[in-house]
């Protein structure tokens, strides 16, 4: 606009406006996405700059602006599209030309020039000088522009991402500088997600290439997809994305305002292990792997704090709280399996005196994998009920994988479970073993203590239904590679 004697000034006029300015050049057919940009951008950018009168002889009269409020005159010809500033004024009394003025902008605009703007004088040597209105000098430069459009933006955010945000992350001890730097750039938008690709690139889909479901924004690549919800779902955080909000940095303040710093240092890892797992999916087709997310998690934690002892939010999902184990009671092991597409299994096994006696598994379309594992504990328990045949005082050990339910059926507490949708499974649960008079109980074990379980739920997950308690003979599990002793490494006394 200013430097118009630069080459690509030049090209730039005869490719978008040979037959306008600048400011009254338009979008045709075949200009690029960088021009489109310009183009959007120049709406905003008109309210900043002006053009300073003085001779008249470089300001166009109705495609630039040069006196405030002015606007673009899209119905001017195109020998009024020719007219400079100093053309709108009498030659020999150096006044403005009233009807010219009334005929191109309009009577308001019109007394508005003649009341406000000098006329040029076309005698002086001095050229019209294009000037940046936000500072005193005039002249543009690139921080200004930049701080301006930085404010412009934030402005019209409701969600703005400011320095507390930079404070709260920046100052997080254990945590590599890299991982911070992704956080800031997840906040502010510039993390390349399908989505932000698209609206630059048409070409690019937006659709998650993991799922396949839904377009991937921010929220959905780290909380909402399937496969991150999976991650969620083993995290000692016990986040409930579906309480989440859509907006990103709305998320993040939702999640962090709750968590002391060992929770931030398990959010900021889990995040970037997210964020790599996706990429691996997007640029080397590999397969999104939940659990070997959580073990790079759990790696990166045991590197950075390695010479802290505290690790109170780990060891509290962690360790195993065994219980002791009968030699009088049946062992029945339940297990579910779940993928990111919503496919799951449930299956159980029943151990009599250390000897499988009995088995069923189940096909379902489920949300989430704790919603899998509290129908499975569901449907043991109902089948304990209602199919399988025990003496009336026989006791009997519901074992999981799966802590969470483990507790919460023990404590009798279902409002803060990680899925709402699990929530009937597990009060019918509870109420089922309290009409049991003590006779079923609930046991957390470790994931190799429920194979057997896990082998059938992953069996049934591909759509093999055995809805039907199975009383095992010989043979009967072999063809899953399932031993009919149970593991005496995990329950040692069960066993006469």
């Amino acid at each position: 606009m200013e430097r118009q004697d630069k080459i690509w000034v030049d090209i730039c006029k005869a490719k978008y406006f040979p037959r306008a300015g600048f400011w009254g050049a338009t979008n045709t057919r075949g200009t690029s996405q960088l021009w489109r940009e310009v183009v959007k951008f120049r709406g905003e950018l008109k309210e900043e700059v002006c053009w300073q009168i003085w001779n008249g002889q470089k300001a166009y009269a109705v495609s630039q602006p040069w006196f405030q409020g002015w606007q673009t005159q899209s119905g001017a010809s195109t020998a009024d599209k020719k007219l400079k500033v100093r053309d709108l004024v009498d030659t020999q009394t150096n006044q403005w030309r009233e009807d010219q003025l009334v005929r191109l902008f309009g009577p308001q605009e019109a007394i508005q020039i003649l009341s406000t703007v000098r006329a040029p004088d076309l005698n002086s040597n001095l050229d019209d000088a294009l000037i940046w209105k936000r500072v005193k000098e005039g002249r543009y430069s690139v921080k200004e522009g930049y701080e301006w459009r930085m404010k412009l933006e934030n402005s019209l955010r409701t969600d703005t991402v400011n320095e507390t945000h930079w404070l709260r992350i920046s100052t997080l001890k254990n945590v590599v500088p890299k991982v911070k730097i992704f956080l800031w750039r997840l906040l502010v938008g510039t993390l390349p997600i399908a989505q932000n690709l698209h609206k630059r690139i048409r070409a690019i889909s937006p659709m998650c290439q993991r799922c396949t479901i839904e377009n991937e924004f921010e929220c959905h690549c780290f909380f909402f997809c399937p496969g991150s919800r999976a991650v969620w779902f083993t995290s000692p955080l016990m986040l409930r994305v579906h309480e989440l909000p859509l907006n990103i940095t709305q998320a993040f303040n939702h999640i962090t305002q709750t968590l002391d710093q060992q929770g931030m240092v398990i959010f900021s890892y889990t995040m970037w292990e997210l964020w790599k797992g996706r990429n691996e999916v997007v640029m080397q087709h590999k397969t999104f792997n939940p659990i070997q997310i959580r073990k790079n998690v759990m790696a990166w934690i045991t590197d950075e704090h390695q010479s802290n002892p505290q690790h109170t939010v780990i060891s509290q999902r962690e360790e195993q709280q065994q219980y002791e184990v009968s030699n009088d009671e049946w062992q029945m092991l339940v297990d579910g399996s779940w993928d990111s597409t919503g496919k799951a299994g449930t299956a159980f096994v029943v151990y009599k005196e250390g000897i499988a006696h009995c088995f069923a598994y189940n096909h379902h379309q489920m949300s989430d994998p704790f919603h899998t594992e509290a129908t499975a504990v569901h449907e043991a328990i109902k089948a304990l009920c209602n199919e399988i045949r025990s003496p009336h005082d026989q006791r009997i050990c519901i074992n999981t994988d799966c802590q969470i339910l483990a507790n919460a059926i023990l404590k009798e507490e279902i409002d803060n479970l990680p899925s709402w949708k699990a929530i009937p499974a597990v009060h019918q649960s509870i109420q089922m073993i309290k009409q049991k008079e003590n006779r079923i109980r609930i046991n957390y074990v470790c994931r190799e203590a429920v194979r057997p379980a896990h082998v059938l739920a992953n069996f049934a997950r591909g759509g093999m239904t055995a809805t039907t308690v199975t009383v095992v003979n010989q043979g009967t599990l072999a063809a899953w590679g399932i031993s009919t002793a149970l593991d005496r490494n995990f329950f040692p006394d069960s066993e006469n």
